[in-house]
C-alpha cells in the first residue's frame, strides 16, 4: 500500500529478490505515481483503492502511506481478514491504537508492528554477548545521529499534522525497537525528555540520500529535528 520512497526505495526492492514473496498488488490512489514503478513488475497488478483487493490474493499487505495515513488504512485490510505489516509508527495516538485492535478483531487478521532493529544481526548478536558474558545492565545509551538527515524537507513527513512528528517518531521508533529485546519485558517507572527544532528548515540539513523533489519555496516543517531521553526501568 503506498508508492512513496519506502515502498520504492525498501519494500519492493527487497520483495522481489527475495524467493520466497512475490508481489501480486501495489495500492496507490496517485495513478501519477505508477509511471515511478520499476518496469519488470511481471503479475504484478496496480490498484486505485483497497477496496479492490480479494483476501483470497493476498497473504499479507504491507503498508507504507504516509504517518497519518497508517492506521486508517490498516483498519481497513484488517477488517478484510489479511494480515497487515504496518510501517512505523504503527499509530498517532492511543485512540488509533484501540481502532486497530479492534479491526484485528473484527477481520481475524494479525497486525505486525513495522519494527525492523530488532531482527538486524548485530542487534541480536549484541543480545546474544549481554545474556552470555555482561550479566544485569545498569545503564544503556542509544543514539542516532545524521550529519544531513532531515526527509522530504518541507513535505508531509516534516509536517506534525501528517507525520505524527520528527526525530522522535521517526529515529527514537528504532532506538526503542533495539533496546527492547536487550532489556526484555520491562517497564518505565520514569521518563524524561526534550525536543528541539534548530535546523529542520536549514536547507544544508536536508538528506540528499532519499532524492526528495525539491522543496516549494514557501515551504516549511514544523517537527523536531533533534530528541533526548531518560528513561528509568521498574525495579
Amino acid at each position: 500500500m503506498g508508492l512513496g520512497w519506502a515502498a520504492k526505495s525498501i519494500w519492493l526492492p527487497r520483495l522481489r529478490q527475495h524467493p520466497s514473496f512475490g508481489v501480486s498488488f501495489l495500492v496507490e490512489p496517485n495513478q501519477a505515481a505508477w509511471s515511478d514503478v520499476p518496469q519488470d513488475r511481471t503479475g504484478t497488478r496496480l490498484l486505485s483503492d483497497v477496496s479492490e483487493l480479494r483476501r483470497d490474493e493476498v497473504d499479507l499487505a504491507i503498508v507504507a502511506v504516509p504517518n497519518h495515513l497508517h492506521s486508517a488504512v490498516a483498519c481497513r485490510v484488517l477488517r478484510m481478514g489479511i494480515p497487515v505489516f504496518l510501517e512505523k509508527p504503527v499509530c498517532l495516538n492511543s485512540a488509533e491504537a484501540d481502532q486497530l485492535a479492534a479491526a484485528e478483531r473484527e477481520g481475524g487478521a494479525m497486525l505486525l508492528a513495522g519494527s525492523a532493529a530488532r531482527y538486524r544481526a548485530d542487534v541480536l548478536a549484541l543480545r546474544e554477548v549481554i545474556q552470555r558474558d555482561l550479566g544485569e545492565l545498569r545503564h544503556i545509551e542509544l543514539s542516532w545521529v545524521r550529519a544531513r538527515g532531515v526527509p522530504s524537507a518541507g513535505g508531509w513527513f516534516t509536517q506534525r499534522q501528517f507525520a505524527g512528528g520528527g526525530a522522535l517518531v521517526d529515529l527514537g521508533w528504532h532506538l526503542l525497537d533495539t533496546v527492547g529485546p536487550i532489556l526484555g519485558p520491562v517497564g518505565f517507572d520514569q521518563a524524561v525528555g526534550t525536543v528541539s527544532d534548530d535546523f529542520v528548515n536549514d536547507r544544508s540539513s536536508e538528506a540528499a540520500w532519499r532524492e526528495d523533489a525539491p522543496r516549494e519555496p514557501d515551504a516549511a516543517g514544523d517537527v523536531e529535528d533533534t530528541a533526548r531521553g531518560f528513561l528509568v526501568t521498574r525495579s
